[in-house]
């Protein structure tokens, strides 16, 4: 794979790692926000819907990460940390 194409590949698989730990992150904190304001009825209601606002976003995320992630671990071998040059 060239350099250019392989930083393409990088720069793609770290917006989608991004996007899949930083709803995570974001989650947790409407989590602690969510418990001191809602009922927990209200509460069920809305992680209801959030989880299904997330499946939107981070599901394509995860796959992105995961076939971006291959194509850069497949350039590796089995050693994984040995020196490509």
């Amino acid at each position: 794979m060239s350099e250019t194409v392989e930083a393409i590949v990088l720069a793609v698989f770290i917006l989608a790692t991004s996007v899949w730990v930083g709803g995570y992150v974001a989650i947790v904190v409407v989590a602690r926000t969510a418990t001191a304001t809602l009922e927990p009825g209200a509460r069920v209601t809305f992680f209801r819907s959030l989880g299904r606002s997330y499946l939107r976003v981070g599901l394509p995320a995860l796959i992105v990460a995961l076939v971006t992630g291959g194509v850069l671990a497949r350039d590796l071998g089995w050693a994984g940390c040995s020196s490509r040059r």
